[in-house]
């Protein structure tokens, strides 16, 4: 999405001239709601604006409805711009450069459950530094006591917090121990670095969990999966090997399928799965660059650095236009 486009987007949803002054003694319930706003967006990074006003009226004993929160929260938009409205949504400032990147975290998130704390705590993450947990620190403290509170050190820390946030590629975090390997002297160093950083991953809540951890959610999907009905499971008969292979070749089992069933062929090996991910890679790049759909390159490295979501846009364009190649 160019920054022009960006930006048209965000006036058809966020016009000024929409404006109205709030109404007499509402300016109470318009800051609390703007709290309310901001620590939704900070926990999910999108939230539907019937969402919103939900978990507000169940917290809180004065009830607002669907005129109220684009009458009391537009002018903050257009002051503060720490969220803003798009579609019948509320979204966090970081998509006003890429309202796409908003639809597609709403397609990670789709049929997930959405964690809501109670009022106070809730409330507690209208500040955007506002943790449940140190994992995070742990991590700044350790690096920082280990290897010095240096510029270069906290650019590391930037892309470890933006890894455990935004991406579940193993690539990134291979990038990040490239990085600290050189300055670790011992072994034990590095993988208490390592357990650390899968220890905050394990247990940050992230947008695409609609604020749940990774175990929260986990744990929450176990459940659930012990409620679902057990049908019964259709079990492949055996084919003897003088009889006609199912295919319909006309052949014998044994002359046919059987030949690549027996090897196992049609397995790939971690060489082919690595030569099978550069081809698709590779495509992904040649999509990429002919219709600039992102501002970074896409290597063909296995395993890829670009996060998920980026490539996953990528994918779709593709979908959608197999003409391409």
């Amino acid at each position: 999405m160019t920054e022009k486009q960006a930006k048209r987007i965000f006036k058809k949803f966020n016009n000024a001239s929409d404006v109205i002054r709030c109404p007499n003694g509402k300016a109470n319930t318009k800051k609390l709601l703007h709290s309310y706003a901001r620590a939704a967006v900070n926990l999910y990074g999108i939230i539907s604006c019937n969402e919103l006003i939900d978990i507000f009226n169940k917290q809180n004993n004065e009830h607002i409805d669907y005129k109220d929160i684009y009458t009391f929260l537009l002018p903050l938009v257009l002051k503060e711009g720490w969220y803003c409205f798009y579609k019948h949504y509320i979204v966090h400032y970081s998509f006003f450069t890429d309202f796409e990147q908003a639809d597609y975290l709403l397609e990670i998130q789709s049929e997930k459950p959405r964690y809501i704390p109670d009022r106070s705590t809730f409330l507690q993450y209208a500040d955007e530094y506002y943790t449940d947990n140190d994992n995070l620190l742990n991590i700044y403290l350790y690096i920082s006591d280990h290897f010095g509170r240096t510029k270069h050190i906290y650019q590391i820390f930037n892309e470890i917090e933006e890894y455990i946030m935004y991406s579940n590629d193993i690539g990134g975090l291979t990038d990040i121990l490239q990085k600290i390997d050189f300055m670790v002297d011992d072994e034990k160093q590095i993988q208490d670095f390592i357990n650390m950083i899968t220890d905050a991953k394990n247990n940050t809540r992230i947008w695409e969990n609609k604020g749940y951890t990774p175990i929260e959610l986990c744990d929450i999907m176990k459940e659930q999966n012990k409620k679902i009905i057990k049908f019964p499971v259709y079990e492949k008969r055996k084919i003897e090997r003088n009889e006609l292979c199912p295919c319909g070749s006309g052949k014998k089992y044994k002359n046919c399928c059987s030949v690549f069933e027996d090897k196992k062929e049609a397995q790939l090996s971690s060489e082919e799965c690595r030569e099978f991910y550069e081809m698709w890679y590779g495509l992904l790049s040649f999509v990429n660059d002919k219709k600039n759909i992102l501002n970074i390159r896409i290597t063909t490295d296995y395993p890829n650095n670009i996060n998920d979501v980026k490539l996953h846009k990528v994918r779709e364009v593709l979908w959608s236009n197999p003409e391409l190649i």
